[in-house]
């Protein structure tokens, strides 16, 4: 089975932007939706185009591999809580309650049986299976549409990793579907270091996701508890960052690629985004023609879109950012003092810091290297959110490059490329460099392994959970419950993070929102 890479490209860009022209028609007026996706299609058809006449690249599955990997991911998928028959991680609560109202209301939802609100959230992968539910009248058809559109998007990215790492036979496709399922930090080994330093006060020994020492929380997550937890906050960001990999040097099309993670995820936005202005400015310094650089950088096809849609989601969620939430919420920096300085170097050292340096040979000249791990050592200089989700999710863009790179590494033969490359850096002792390579193989592989045993832990312990009856985390209902800022029953995360308030002060709703 062959698969040519334009295919690929076609069917990830409709899976990015069919929710957000969803987004689009169903929130906002006419004459602003008309525009706005007409302006979007026409410079996509541009970008498909351009792609489309450089040269295509083949990725050849055998079809056991292929009907594989669809079967494996869709088991891991369904069995983390996907569609409702296992057990549902408590986040599901939210997913679930989200899903109801973009069914049971009108788009855009406004809350008016508590305090007139209106849904302000990182909606973009429910919308699709929440049309589905409105067609249907049935929020189970939904949550089935869910779990089917959830599978679909993580084998897509699948088949374009297997793409951009060039994965040949079957044995290296199953070891990156593999890394790509259960790839973490070796947050074990983290707990246990710091448990040693901190005794006590280190208090989140042998859970599954973060680090919690006095006031400090911490958190890369493992892709598997990503979607168990947050998928509609990954997967879209994970085909982004593929596609910004593989089309890194298309800087006119940054915006065009990027800017639709706004609506799936902010904080993996803020990530993306840097990264591409790094790469943009890395480029302006170190490539010759400034000119063109500038030209691309500032291109129709990066302004229009930019601008329009752009605005659009920057007033939506502008509603709920401009709220005046408790401090402990708001976005503040992470200081570190002399006793848990080492907090946050144990952290580095272990949940990316031992990989990034095994593979530096391989990536000393590559630039985006370097981002993702600058990247890695500035986040947890930062905080916001009540569990510091700020972290965990901004990270995402960044740990799942270093993923790519560490499965490169892992995926190329040690003796034929050593070989090649001492033959062209005219280095004589070939047998050194390629015993040096293995050896550093073998020691990633070793730390893989160990960081691979939290998600199976995750993973067991949510098959082990399975009981009769249903397991669907179903118990808010509607998010319109929370919709009080009086209340002072309701938690702080509940009733500031999800809403917008006082809406007819707000510049999308006055001007930008459909009425009803």
């Amino acid at each position: 089975m062959r698969i040519n890479s334009k295919c690929l490209f076609t069917m990830t860009m409709i899976y990015i932007y069919l929710p957000v022209f969803l987004f689009i028609a169903g929130w906002t007026r006419v004459p602003v939706a008309m525009i706005t996706i007409v302006v979007c299609l026409l410079f996509l058809s541009r970008m498909w185009k351009q792609l489309g006449e450089e040269k295509t690249e083949y990725l050849t599955v055998q079809v056991w591999t292929f009907l594989l990997g669809i079967l494996i991911i869709a088991a891991v998928c369904i069995c983390i809580g996907l569609g409702g028959w296992f057990s549902q991680s408590g986040d599901w609560y939210k997913h679930n309650a989200v899903l109801h109202d973009l069914i049971d209301y009108s788009w855009p939802v406004i809350y008016r049986e508590r305090e007139e609100s209106m849904l302000t959230y990182y909606i973009g992968q429910y919308l699709l299976p929440a049309l589905f539910g409105k067609i249907t009248g049935s929020f189970r058809f939904a949550e089935i549409v869910t779990c089917i559109w959830g599978i679909g998007g993580v084998f897509l990215v699948y088949l374009q990793l297997l793409m951009t790492v060039r994965a040949k036979g079957g044995k290296k496709q199953l070891l990156t579907l593999f890394m790509l399922l259960l790839f973490c930090g070796m947050l074990l080994p983290c707990q246990t270091v710091l448990k040693q330093i901190y005794g006590d006060v280190m208090y989140s020994a042998g859970d599954y996701h973060w680090l919690s020492v006095e006031s400090i929380r911490l958190q890369y997550r493992s892709n598997l508890v990503m979607l168990r937890w947050v998928f509609p906050q990954c997967i879209v960001p994970w085909l982004v960052v593929l596609l910004f990999w593989r089309y890194r040097e298309k800087t006119e099309y940054y915006i065009l690629f990027m800017l639709p993670v706004l609506l799936f995820a902010s904080f993996s936005f803020v990530g993306i985004a840097a990264m591409g202005i790094g790469l943009t400015i890395w480029h302006f310094i170190y490539r010759g023609d400034k000119k063109e650089m500038l030209r691309r950088c500032f291109s129709l096809s990066n302004l229009l879109p930019g601008i329009l849609l752009g605005g659009i989601f920057f007033f939506y969620f502008w509603g709920n950012v401009k709220e005046i939430k408790p401090a402990y919420m708001s976005f503040a920096v992470q200081s570190y003092s002399m006793r848990t300085i080492w907090v946050y170097i144990i952290f580095c050292l272990f949940m990316f810091g031992i990989y990034a340096g095994i593979i530096w040979q391989e990536n000393k000249k590559n630039p985006c290297y370097y981002l993702a791990v600058l990247q890695l050592l500035i986040i947890p200089f930062f905080k916001m959110g009540l569990y510091n989700d700020f972290v965990m999710c901004t990270s995402i863009p960044a740990l799942f490059l270093l993923e790519l790179f560490v499965i490169q590494f892992l995926l190329k033969e040690t003796g034929d490329e050593t070989a090649e490359k001492c033959e062209k850096n005219n280095i004589r002792n070939v047998s050194k460099d390629a015993e040096s390579r293995g050896m550093r193989k073998g020691i990633l592989i070793v730390c893989l392994c160990i960081g691979i045993w939290y998600p199976v832990l995750e993973l067991s312990d949510n098959i082990m959970a399975k009981t009769p009856g249903n397991m669907s985390a179903d118990g808010y209902g509607t998010m319109a419950n929370f919709s009080d800022r009086n209340n002072t029953d309701i938690q702080d995360d509940l009733k500031y993070n999800y809403y917008t308030y006082d809406l007819e002060k707000t510049f999308f709703y006055r001007y930008l929102a459909k009425h009803h």
